[in-house]
């Protein structure tokens, strides 16, 4: 039987769900101590995501979600951006790869997003 469904698979994309729990070095490291036997990890959760997309030879596409009001867990590096850290955040993304374009929602951008701790 024939199906007019198309399936792709993409591993050029990557879609993090609640990236304000990403795991800062710390808690990242210790994970891959104990989960996947690998001492001296030096990546923070981010970091170790883009290094891996940035392994792909023509594109990759990273879709961070975030959200506001949310505590904030141990280990985890939340997010606070305002307009005018905005800007030196994302110098500081773009200083580790001259190719990466970033853009931020407008709403985060003129209210600001808070995630308390």
């Amino acid at each position: 039987m024939m199906s007019d469904k198309v399936y792709v698979v993409c591993t050029s994309g990557r879609l993090s769900c609640e990236a304000q729990r990403a795991w800062d070095l710390e808690q990242t490291a210790n994970f891959m101590v104990r989960k996947k036997k690998v001492p001296g990890f030096s990546q923070s959760e981010p970091e170790f995501l883009i290094s891996y997309m940035d392994r792909h030879k023509d594109w990759a596409l990273i879709v961070c979600l975030v959200g506001g009001g949310q505590e904030i867990n141990r280990g985890e590096a939340g997010i606070e951006v305002d307009r005018v850290h905005a800007d030196e955040l994302i110098a500081r993304i773009s200083r580790h790869l001259a190719c990466l374009a970033v853009h931020v929602a407008h709403a985060v951008l003129v209210a600001g997003l808070k995630a308390t701790s």
